[in-house]
């Protein structure tokens, strides 16, 4: 039997209680819920609580090379330069904005 839902916390609770606790048999807990022998098995284990959800999200691969406050320079450079000029480059965002191209490329800009 394979389930691709999401089990809720109560259900997970529940399984947890049953199998842990009660000591009812991983093959009864998985038929009651519906849910399959290894999920039984990985809820026990967890504790009855969901772990991947209780951790911070952690940022994965490549840091970001814009910063907030970059990001937030550039933005207001754009305003003020539609404004008195019309038209602009990348390159020329980054003048107001303090950013450096040994630090940020313009098309890492252009790409924002």
């Amino acid at each position: 039997m394979v389930f691709k839902g999401r089990i809720d916390c109560d259900a997970r609770a529940r399984i947890y209680y049953l199998s842990h606790v009660r000591g009812l048999s991983v093959r009864k807990v998985a038929d009651l819920y519906g849910v399959s022998r290894s999920s039984v098995f990985r809820i026990v284990q967890e504790g009855g609580v969901n772990k991947r959800s209780l951790r911070p999200a952690s940022r994965k691969g490549r840091p970001r090379k814009l910063t907030e406050r970059q990001k937030r320079l550039i933005t207001r450079g754009i305003v003020t330069l539609r404004t008195e000029e019309g038209n602009f480059s990348a390159a020329r965002i980054m003048e107001p904005a303090g950013i450096d191209n040994s630090e940020v490329s313009v098309r890492t800009v252009t790409r924002f």
